[in-house]
């Protein structure tokens, strides 16, 4: 999974993303889900634990109610994202996402996971938490018209590897 957070106009987040699959079930679809933090004022929003996908306080059932995982691109409208499978068990899928609940220049924790049914899963997979900054706070970008992490020999993140934590967009 690739996650690039890029500026726009707006100055909100934005970012593309890139999922990858494979030896996955065939021709299963799967729902994109996030459990992001840093929004509805709870604390701990970019501490690199991801509290919220855990399951934890500030975001554990003794905390007010929530939904810790909301299928990209809610709560924002449009249709839901899902990657479907090929017989091989491969799949793959290329986005935009944006949303206005988070403005650009924040930065905090997301996990994100793909589950083959919200309501009741029998296959979940999980990325790692990742700390990521959301777009330039300026409108204008570098060159490329993104915003740029810190140098890393890859922005890759499998299911199963550590987090990396993106940087601050240049001023």
């Amino acid at each position: 999974m690739g996650i690039t957070p890029k500026a726009v106009p707006e100055g909100t987040m934005a970012a593309d993303i890139s999922v990858r699959l494979v030896g996955l079930r065939p021709n299963a679809t799967y729902l994109f889900q996030r459990a992001q933090e840093g929004v509805g004022g709870r604390a701990l929003g970019m501490d690199g634990i991801c509290q919220r996908g855990l399951g934890l306080s500030p975001w554990s059932p003794s905390d007010p109610p929530t939904v810790n995982f909301q299928t990209i691109p809610l709560p924002a409208t449009g249709p839901l994202i899902t990657i479907t499978t090929a017989a091989t068990g491969d799949g793959a899928i290329d986005f935009e996402f944006r949303t206005l609940m988070v403005l650009a220049g924040t930065t905090n924790d997301v996990m994100f996971r793909l589950v083959d049914n919200d309501a009741a899963p029998t296959t979940e997979l999980r990325s790692a938490c990742m700390t990521i900054t959301c777009g330039c706070r300026s409108t204008r970008p570098t060159p490329r018209g993104e915003c740029r992490p810190k140098p890393r020999s890859s922005r890759e993140q499998t299911l199963e590897r550590r987090p990396r934590r993106f940087g601050r967009c240049r001023k």
